[in-house]
């Protein structure tokens, strides 16, 4: 399988400055609000916030596999522009996600990428359990996340737009455009 099949990408406009929507997709706490498998998340002894390298602990629950814990690491971070991890190991991770802003018109354009592996997972482990099966459970994986990734929670649509933010840096845009990572 080709890592293009190994990958789900969704965009949402959002009607809200990229400051605002930086603040919100670096906010961990509210991780939860859009996954129906993280049952909590916390930044991880050492880690105080959003940077290179900074880890955060998540809790983890799903019907198939059953409860579990992860460390994810910071691996990219360009403020206001691009925040993403790697969960486990971060050199051979068993998922990466990235959130990529980029400013428009009447607010910013948010992507984002879940990409399985290449390191062992769940899914590595469901697939050595029954290998006549790796395409059915990859593809069934990438389903859930694509489900989970349409229906961007309720975190971006709170009454009167969007909660306040804690602050967070100015957002400074370069004129050329970066790629989905």
């Amino acid at each position: 399988m080709t890592d293009d099949h190994q990958q789900v990408l969704d965009t949402l406009e959002i009607a809200a400055s990229p400051q605002r929507v930086w603040e919100l997709v670096t906010d961990i706490t509210l991780m939860p609000e859009l996954s129906r498998e993280l049952i909590g998340v916390q930044w991880a002894e050492g880690s105080s916030g959003p940077a290179l390298g900074a880890q955060f602990l998540g809790r983890n629950r799903n019907p198939v596999i059953g409860e579990w814990a992860t460390v994810s690491t910071a691996v990219a971070f360009d403020a206001c522009e691009r925040f993403g991890w790697a969960v486990g190991d971060a050199a051979s991770p068993a998922a990466t996600w990235t959130f990529e802003l980029t400013p428009i018109a009447d607010g910013t354009r948010l992507s984002y990428t879940a990409r399985l592996g290449p390191g062992p997972s769940g899914v590595t482990m469901l697939i050595a359990r029954e290998p006549h099966r790796a395409a059915e459970i990859t593809d069934r994986r990438l389903a859930q996340w694509r489900t989970g990734m349409a229906a961007p929670g309720p975190f971006l649509r709170r009454p009167g737009g969007h909660p306040p933010g804690a602050g967070g840096p100015e957002c400074a845009f370069s004129a050329t455009p970066r790629g989905i990572a």
